[in-house]
């Protein structure tokens, strides 16, 4: 098991730390557990899943979500399910942190995603919003595929068929399917 030191990661852009409970090695695949914890005005952009259930339970404070169109605000005590292929987005509205308990089931690649966007994060590869450029984007699309999140809005589809001719760009740069 790693050191509690190498399960934690932090985004500044984003505003949030995640600490990994159980990975996808520990569970045989079938789940990564998280606790995340989230700055004031810290947020996702709308998403979606492929082939993962992702559930919240708010731990401390409150965190607003929209889930398909439905709007949200959940405190405290309260859980939430998103079905896989439905757009979703949560932010820390409040002005305190908020801490949450996440899970995504099946787990997939998904830790080693989340360790490749912070790791950008760390290294200022990212702009603003906490995305890497398109050529290294769509090279990590790529390379995650199913365990990648897609944004929401936009056709998988589409966004697969804008990736195809600028991930070998990426590579060509030597943008990896991965950022250590």
């Amino acid at each position: 098991m790693p050191s509690t030191l190498h399960r934690r990661i932090e985004s500044l852009s984003l505003g949030q730390a995640l600490t990994f409970l159980r990975t996808a090695e520990e569970t045989g695949g079938e789940l990564l557990e998280m606790e995340a914890v989230m700055r004031p005005g810290a947020g996702t952009p709308p998403h979606v899943h492929l082939l993962q259930e992702e559930r919240f339970e708010i731990l401390d404070g409150s965190a607003s979500f929209r889930v398909g169109r439905r709007r949200l605000t959940c405190s405290a005590g309260d859980t939430l399910a998103v079905k896989p292929r439905v757009a979703h987005r949560f932010r820390n509205e409040s002005d305190a942190d908020v801490r949450l308990r996440v899970e995504l089931r099946p787990a997939l690649d998904t830790e080693a995603l989340f360790r490749s966007l912070y790791a950008l994060d760390r290294d200022g590869r990212v702009n603003r919003l906490g995305a890497p450029n398109p050529l290294r984007t769509a090279v990590l699309a790529q390379g995650f595929g199913d365990s990648f999140f897609w944004l929401a809005g936009v056709p998988v589809g589409v966004q697969r068929a804008a990736f195809a001719p600028l991930a070998p760009l990426g590579r060509a740069l030597g943008y990896g399917d991965s950022y250590p």
